[in-house]
């Protein structure tokens, strides 16, 4: 037998535990362990036919292979041939057979005959159901009140023929639902860097100062960056620093867990700051010439920011504060990250500003092991959406509708459920409810949401498996590629994709949009887009481009600091650090201030399997089905509660009651509960019920005793950082009490 040394033992341990491809184990097919995204039939011991597409089930879009048993979807694996996702994906993209195969799921349209919310539906045509549609649409269009269109998804959705078509309805009010999460982020990285959000450069960094980030377990590039990150830890020796209230997976795997109190990292980033500059360690040059801020007015703004007052505010020792600034400039190149949780609090929008200060004040801007522009190839249809900082937050969409300052005629929202997915549910759910606010809303979705159930029309969405696409998402490796979204196998029932439905619709409107539409389908729409890259350009590198899923220029190398020839996308054209609301602050969070005994701090967090839309996944069901509230261990004898114990949390807006589970991977001032679970639609998996159906797992539901756990935005009120319009999902303060 070969000898394995342990180094690169811990290495295939390390990547295991982190991007797997196993899946192919199920429905009876046999991963190949080197033999290049092929796979055997235990029936048969035959390859498999595999067709490579993209998975949409994150934003990390991870190019996968789906393979068939005869006309059917036998298992998803990663596609080797990918640069991005390197031939592994996560157990939600392995879990994509079960969205394809869901017993619940929509194949047919439904109208609502009943009382909105009565559950009742009749089957319709396609034809008839886009006919109303295209009837209110070009009334719409022809009176002039495109405002009143109201169309809602999230990024990756926004894209192609929906793109095109949207475009005709100018004025029309598009929800970005991405924002809901990553709007205070994504602001400050623009307004500070003109970019949307960072790109790490993993595989060649030596230093990881991580800011309440879990990319082991759930992060917007998901498998790109964690298996980087991990091979780093390994080959670079990599030290990986975590600052989080919550022991997460990452927390856990890292050198260093520093439980930090939730809000206030942005105070310890610029203390750290001030460490580097007065000990004169930082990059003179790059601050100098690509900044637009004197060392010497930032040294003066850092100075309020000293270690002993961070370490009062964070309970962080002030020591360590010092030691951990003076390693992150000392072992370069090191970055410092997030994800999507600092910028959830009031003051997010300027912690993630204070973060991306210590990048820039050791240089590591767009370099080798840095944090990195995007390397993308821009394509019109396919761009990423942009988000307009003068209109009122998307979060806002239904206070603004109940409190009559915009007014609805017809809202789209597809595969997006705010009945379930926004803060304050009980509100969105009374406003949509309301025929008179939403005189007529259009739902698509591959299963009956909560939202889909206020509907007057439900239609059936193909899955990704099912649909066309085309991707440019930010390269890992630092050159550019685009990958490709292919049919594996045809849609179930009458389900069709997002772009179909508006190719549909564009030719039972007038000129102006048919025109803007003219394309025979969606695949000929794909391939004249992807022709504005000369080495895409003709029917054989089209069809290489299908067969591959990816194509990038080979001879292409990684090229690093691109703003010294394209300049940053900035007004002045440099990294801002004195930007429109000034130098990076610390602004304290009121509802930290005054805290009772019995009050505590809510966290909502995302685990590793689970998202609000993937609920009736079978396999995933199975791993995480139910929550309760983690709860410190000091904190939980304080308020005599034991393990098992039945909590109620209680806001200002509502009461929810969760079983206790007591820690000490949680800052003791804070609680926190998994999101993504608590559904009372989306199928009966996701309801954790057991029944019957052609797929006899449903009678195995063997976890229907532990209920389907308990959804916390009930609890969490509508609150925006007024800096960067996002809401502020980690601020709420609850009481919590035990109750029988």
């Amino acid at each position: 037998m070969k000898e394995i040394n342990r180094r690169k033992f811990l290495k295939i341990g390390t990547l295991g535990a982190t991007a797997i491809s196993f899946g192919a184990s199920f429905g009876g097919v046999i991963p190949i362990v080197g033999m290049r995204g092929r796979n055997v039939s235990m029936f048969t011991s035959k390859f498999r036919k595999g067709i490579p597409t993209i998975c949409n089930l994150c934003p990390n879009r991870c190019g996968v292979i789906g393979f068939l048993r005869y006309e059917d979807l036998a298992a998803i694996q990663g596609n080797p041939h990918h640069i991005n996702n390197q031939g592994k994906i996560c157990a939600r993209g392995i879990a994509g057979v079960n969205q394809v195969y869901d017993p619940d799921r929509l194949l047919h349209p439904l109208k609502r005959v009943g009382a909105r919310g009565e559950g009742k539906w009749k089957k319709i045509s396609w034809e008839q159901a886009l006919t109303e549609i295209s009837n209110r649409l070009q009334t719409i269009n022809n009176e002039n009140r495109n405002h009143e269109f109201v169309f809602h998804t999230d990024t990756q959705n926004y894209r192609g023929l929906a793109r095109r078509f949207l475009n005709n309805f100018e004025n029309a009010t598009i929800l970005n639902s991405s924002a809901l999460n990553d709007l205070n982020k994504t602001t400050a990285q623009k307004s500070i860097w003109g970019e949307e959000r960072e790109i790490i450069d993993a595989e060649n960094c030596r230093y990881f100062l991580n800011f309440g980030s879990n990319p082991f377990e759930s992060h917007s590039y998901f498998v790109s960056f964690n298996q980087r990150l991990a091979e780093a830890r390994i080959n670079n020796y990599a030290k990986l620093i975590t600052m989080d209230p919550l022991l997460s997976n990452t927390a856990g795997k890292s050198d260093e867990w520093i439980p930090i109190k939730p809000g206030t990292d942005g105070i310890v980033a610029l203390a750290m700051a001030n460490v580097i500059v007065q000990k004169g360690l930082y990059d003179a040059e790059f601050i100098s010439r690509w900044t637009n801020i004197p060392i010497s007015q930032l040294k003066s703004h850092l100075s309020q920011y000293t270690i002993e007052k961070a370490a009062k505010i964070s309970a962080i020792d002030a020591a360590t504060i010092e030691r951990i600034a003076i390693e992150f400039a000392a072992n370069r190149p090191a970055v410092a990250f997030s994800g999507s949780g600092v910028a959830q609090h009031v003051n997010g929008f300027e912690t993630e500003r204070s973060i991306m200060l210590l990048n820039a004040l050791v240089g590591n801007i767009d370099k080798k092991g840095g944090v990195c522009l995007a390397r993308t190839y821009q394509l019109n249809d396919f761009s990423p959406i942009e988000i307009n900082e003068n209109e009122p937050s998307t979060v806002q969409f239904f206070e603004r509708i109940k409190k009559e300052k915009q007014k609805v005629d017809l809202y789209f929202a597809y595969k997006n459920n705010p009945v379930y997915e926004y803060p304050d549910c009980n509100f969105t759910q009374q406003v949509m409810k309301d025929e008179s606010l939403m005189p007529f809303t259009v739902v698509m979705d591959t299963v009956k949401s909560e939202t889909a159930a206020l509907a007057d029309l439900i239609l059936p969405a193909a899955t990704f498996v099912e649909s066309w696409d085309l991707d440019s998402t930010p390269s890992f490796e630092m050159v550019p590629f685009v990958s490709l979204a292919q049919p594996v196998i045809k849609p179930h029932g009458q389900a069709l994709s997002l772009n179909d439905v508006f190719l549909k619709l564009s030719r039972r409107m007038g000129e102006s949009i048919s025109n803007s539409m003219n394309y025979e389908s969606v695949e000929d729409f794909i391939k004249q887009s992807v022709a504005q890259i000369p080495g895409l350009s003709d029917e054989k590198q089209f069809n290489k481009l299908k067969k591959q899923g990816i194509w990038y220029d080979k001879n292409a190398n990684p090229e690093y600091e691109l703003y010294k020839k394209q300049r940053f996308a900035t007004r002045s054209r440099k990294f801002e650090i004195a930007g429109s609301n000034g130098l990076p602050k610390y602004e304290p969070i009121t509802e930290h201030i005054n805290v009772s005994k019995n009050e505590l701090f809510l966290i909502s967090y995302s685990t590793n399997v689970m998202r609000q839309d993937l609920t009736n996944l079978k396999w995933l069901a199975e791993i995480n089905h139910t929550n309760k509230a983690l709860i410190n261990a000091k904190t939980a004898r304080r308020l005599r509660i034991a393990e098992g114990d039945y909590v109620m949390l209680e806001s200002e807006i509502g009461k929810i009651v969760i079983k206790a589970h007591i820690t000490q991977g949680i800052y003791p001032g804070a609680i926190a509960i998994s999101k993504g679970l608590g559904h009372w639609e989306y199928g009966r998996i996701a309801q954790s019920k057991k029944f019957k159906s052609e797929d006899p797992d449903t009678e195995f539901i063997w976890w229907e005793k532990d209920g389907n756990g308990t959804n916390p935005n009930f609890v969490i009120p509508v609150s925006i950082d007024p800096s960067g319009k996002g809401q502020a999902w980690k601020d709420v303060k609850v009481k919590v009490n035990k109750v029988s």
